[in-house]
């Protein structure tokens, strides 16, 4: 290359100090979730919960992100497992009241003789009940008020709000706030005439608290924590944590008798037919590490790995 002019992609020089050239492992595990439709690709899957099924976290879909270090896939910068990745029944925003459990898409399972779509429909419980006497006349016997119900509830609110239904509260967080175990809607149900305290949910001191989210591990470069838990990442990052700088598009001047694909952490450059590259290669797969372009096992990326020149003799394809 002439002169002072810099290549048009990276090289040594511009790499920050103690940046090695990448070894990079494929993920090559194609997890099998029930009620789930997974895609994978070099970067990871995305798992998309089928219709009327939704996960924990109350998205219909997430991304398990490769691990090209170990060729392991993660979500939230951990490797994933059934245990946190799966397709629940989702029996609407509200769920199932007073106890009842979403056993199929929009079916709920009822207890305690409630009944309705969404066992919104307390058992019937007349006000008295007909015995004899002993010369056979009617008698009404009062009914003993049920020692179970709660009473109204009365807890500390911290970011959030309170609906009853019956002998069921729905917890709503308010706008930006989330449970410490995540996400913004929750259940509390009547126990025998008191009302259960989920983990995290309520606070050691008794009061609902909904907080701030918590991404971890935390976001880095400028990304914010969503509700969900995850990290939505500026521009130029990527990654569980924003942790990884994009690369620039490659310039197209720099490619002509080629062509480029794949996605912002890997490319492939395929040389036009009778054309190779100075090395003899057709093509030449290119990996963003850092916002750097490098080849695995060669280190940074120069003009010379990439551009494609017409063959010099005939014969080839």
């Amino acid at each position: 290359m002439a002169g002072d002019a810099l290549p048009s992609f990276g090289t040594a020089r511009d790499l920050p100090a103690g940046i090695m050239p990448l070894t990079v492992q494929a993920c090559e595990e194609e997890p099998e979730i029930d009620h789930a439709r997974v895609r994978c690709g070099h970067s990871g899957c995305r798992v998309l919960c089928k219709k009327s099924y939704k996960l924990s976290s109350g998205l219909a879909f997430t991304t398990l992100q490769c691990d090209h270090s170990n060729g392991l896939l993660t979500i939230d910068g951990k490797p994933w497992t059934l245990q946190n990745i799966t397709c629940l029944p989702y029996c609407g925003l509200d769920g199932c009241y007073n106890g009842g459990e979403c056993i199929q898409p929009q079916v709920c399972e009822c207890v305690h003789n409630y009944t309705g779509k969404h066992c919104e429909i307390p058992p019937e419980n007349p006000a008295s009940s007909e015995v004899t006497d002993d010369t056979g006349v009617p008698q009404q016997t009062p009914v003993t008020p049920d020692p179970m119900t709660c009473p109204d509830p009365d807890f500390p609110l911290v970011n959030a709000e309170i609906t009853r239904s019956d002998e069921q509260l729905i917890v709503r967080c308010k706008a930006g706030h989330v449970f410490d175990i995540g996400g913004t809607i929750a259940f509390v149900h009547c126990r025998e005439g008191v009302w259960d305290h989920p983990k995290g949910v309520f606070s050691t001191e008794g009061a609902l608290v909904c907080q701030a989210p918590r991404c971890d591990p935390p976001c880095e470069n400028g990304g914010t924590c969503l509700p969900e838990g995850v990290c939505d990442c500026p521009y130029k990052y990527w990654g569980s944590a924003c942790q990884r700088m994009m690369c620039a598009y490659p310039d197209a001047k720099q490619l002509s008798n080629s062509s480029l694909g794949g996605v912002h952490s890997r490319m492939k450059i395929q040389c036009h037919p009778r054309h190779r590259m100075r090395s003899g290669r057709r093509w030449q797969t290119i990996l963003c590490h850092q916002g750097h372009w490098t080849v695995s096992g060669r280190g940074p990326l120069t003009d010379n790995d990439v551009k494609c020149y017409p063959c010099l003799y005939h014969g080839l394809p």
